[in-house]
């Protein structure tokens, strides 16, 4: 009897191993899933998109697991997602998707949901628009690499809802002779009446053409609904109008950036060029500083944007080139006559140079005490004195002065400190 009963706790112990051993390899990832979700993974990235619910009000994170290819994906309404891309490419290299007829998209964005892109690089050579959007759209730190789509004329961002934001590091690069990098269509007609709103504040390069388009409904209509606001961009291209007239001034509003062309009309501040690129805002101001102009710039109230004086750059003695510097040294220079003016003419010897050289260091050592300059100094040198100089009559002081160079950039490095972490929390 208790050999029986050894044999069916053993069969028991089995079985329930049997049962639990397909959960526990659900955990583990294949060599060929492509994404995650948390620990759980996924064969392919439309997998793993079906598996965040449509009613979700916090983003689910799907991140690459390696450079990946695959068929195009679909994001529903009501979905949230952020594709964390790892620093890896996906390639829509299977079959495209889109409304029915049109399967052409590498991803395809649907109304109501809101998706980011980050890290990473999305490109395809299958796809005639590498993104259909209609969501709520980031796009951080990602390459959209449109360069290979499979269209005369494809898209590599096609926007017609939502707001968008192309923001950090990203780049938008259109097929060469053809390509358009985005556009803005206003599309009524097939119930996107809310338009599209685009912010670009980008360090990347948008290649080739930014399109201006709407369904026919009106380009009156489009302008007070498509906005496009350039904060910040490298933009390879043109702004193409293809359909919306004069209202194009309407809808684009640029404040910085470098361009290939002359943005003046879609700007209401300065446009610098250097004989190629053309300049607006900072950019400009940057650019007018590194040849020895100062500007102006609105942040928090107007300030003065750059410290080089126009001696610069042929000139770069601190006295010369910095503005503040040289304001100083001739401040100085114009206290020093005024305050020993009354000198002149007085008997050239020793209790007269001595004074003056007391007298000033006594006054440089009060810049030097209320941090005015970092050093002050007065000599009088025997080897600027000769002899032919004293019978003509002529004493000379030399002043050594060091004004504070200006801040012209301000870095800060972090770093995560493990160390700090391990003593906190860390166990014995």
């Amino acid at each position: 009897m208790r050999k029986r009963i050894t044999w069916l706790a053993c069969a028991t112990l089995l079985c329930a191993l049997l049962i639990a051993l397909p959960a526990a390899q659900t955990a583990l990832a294949s060599s060929t899933d492509v994404a995650k979700i948390g620990d759980t993974t996924y064969a392919s990235l439309q997998d793993a998109v079906k598996a965040v619910p449509t009613s979700g009000t916090k983003p689910t994170t799907i991140t690459l697991l390696r450079d990946a290819a695959g068929n195009g994906v679909v994001v529903e309404n009501g979905q949230c997602i952020t594709f964390d891309l790892a620093d890896h490419t996906y390639d829509i290299d299977g079959t495209t998707v889109g409304s029915s007829g049109t399967e052409t998209n590498g991803f395809q964005l649907q109304k109501g949901s809101a998706v980011t892109f980050k890290n990473g690089t999305i490109t395809s050579d299958k796809a005639k628009i590498l993104i259909q959007n209609y969501s709520n759209l980031t796009l951080e730190n990602v390459v959209l690499d449109g360069r290979n789509l499979d269209d005369a004329r494809p898209y590599t961002l096609s926007l017609n809802n939502g707001n968008v934001n192309i923001t950090g590091n990203t780049s938008i690069l259109a097929k060469a002779n053809g390509g358009v990098a985005f556009d803005l269509y206003y599309w009524p007609k097939n119930g996107y009446s809310g338009g599209v709103q685009v912010t670009v504040n980008t360090t990347g390069t948008i290649s080739g053409p930014i399109e201006l388009s709407q369904d026919g409904t009106g380009a009156d209509e489009a302008a007070k609904h498509n906005k496009l606001t350039i904060q910040n961009i490298n933009h390879e291209g043109t702004i193409s109008n293809y359909n919306v007239g004069t209202y194009d001034n309407s809808i684009v509003k640029i404040k910085g950036g470098t361009f290939a062309y002359a943005p003046t009309k879609y700007t209401g501040d300065t446009v610098v060029s250097t004989g190629g690129d053309y300049y607006v805002g900072k950019q400009a101001n940057d650019v007018l500083n590194a040849n020895g102009v100062i500007t102006a710039i609105n942040a928090n109230g107007f300030k003065s944007w750059g410290n080089n004086t126009a001696a610069y750059p042929s000139a770069t003695d601190p006295k010369d080139r910095w503005w503040a510097v040289r304001r100083f040294f001739d401040w100085d220079g114009n206290n020093f006559i005024q305050t020993y003016f009354q000198k002149v003419d007085k008997p050239g010897n020793k209790r007269l140079i001595q004074s003056i050289v007391d007298s000033q260091n006594i006054i440089g050592n009060g810049y030097v005490a209320r941090d005015y300059c970092a050093g002050y100094r007065v000599e009088f040198r025997s080897d600027e004195n000769p002899v032919t100089n004293l019978l003509a009559g002529h004493l000379t002081v030399h002043t050594y002065l060091a004004p504070y160079i200006p801040a012209e950039y301000i870095e800060n490095i972090r770093e995560y400190d493990v160390d700090a972490l391990e003593s906190a929390i860390g166990g014995e």
